[in-house]
């Protein structure tokens, strides 16, 4: 009876060692591991100021990294997030007596969607679409020889745009980059500080 309780004791400890080892080798076909400058489970935070407007845009951004080669294509990941953006611009101009004066400003809140490839180690290639709204304000006055008229408007509607971007990270927590597109919390072109955690 010692012995066969000696034997079945050994069968379960050599079938527990199995089990827990081929436990850790599915787990580990799970959770690929990536040397991707973006990848699942990455959180990074951005600001940006816009260029190509009269004024300047000031951006922040939040994106998280969702999914690992996308559609079977390894390096190909996916991320989504938000971004908001704020715009304003004033001019004044006088010609003849006539003084115009003219004011915008615009705030930004967009959900973004983005796929990341790496070509270059450490940088992060992507190319992104923004969709959320977009508030206008626009105002104008004038005067001429003592009389004076003006107005002011605002607006709030969808807005959308389409960008590629960039981020090299020159320390593993901290990059720069610059982001290239049109439409809403894109100004042409973007320059960015980027933190990941």
């Amino acid at each position: 009876m010692k012995k066969l309780f000696t034997i079945l004791l050994i069968l379960a400890a050599t079938s527990f060692v199995a089990n827990a080892q081929s436990a850790k080798k599915t787990a580990a076909k799970k959770t690929p591991k990536t040397t991707c400058a973006f990848s699942q489970g990455n959180n990074v935070v951005g600001a940006s100021i816009g260029f190509g407007l009269p004024g300047a845009l000031i951006g922040l951004s939040y994106e998280r990294g969702f999914e690992n080669d996308l559609f079977g294509v390894s390096g190909l990941n996916l991320g989504a997030g938000a971004v908001g953006g704020f715009y304003s611009y004033a001019n004044s101009s006088s010609n003849n007596g006539v003084t115009v004066n003219t004011s915008s400003s615009v705030i930004n809140i967009m959900l973004r969607g983005a796929l990341h490839y790496q070509f270059v180690k450490n940088l992060d290639t992507y190319v992104a679409l923004n969709v959320g709204a977009s508030h206008v304000e626009a105002a104008s006055e004038g005067s001429s020889h003592g009389y004076s008229t003006g107005g002011s408007t605002s607006n709030t509607g969808f807005g959308g745009g389409l960008l590629v971007g960039a981020r090299y990270y020159f320390l593993p927590y901290l990059g720069a980059g610059a982001e290239f597109g049109f439409g809403s919390a894109v100004a042409g072109a973007n320059l960015c500080v980027f933190f990941k955690f």
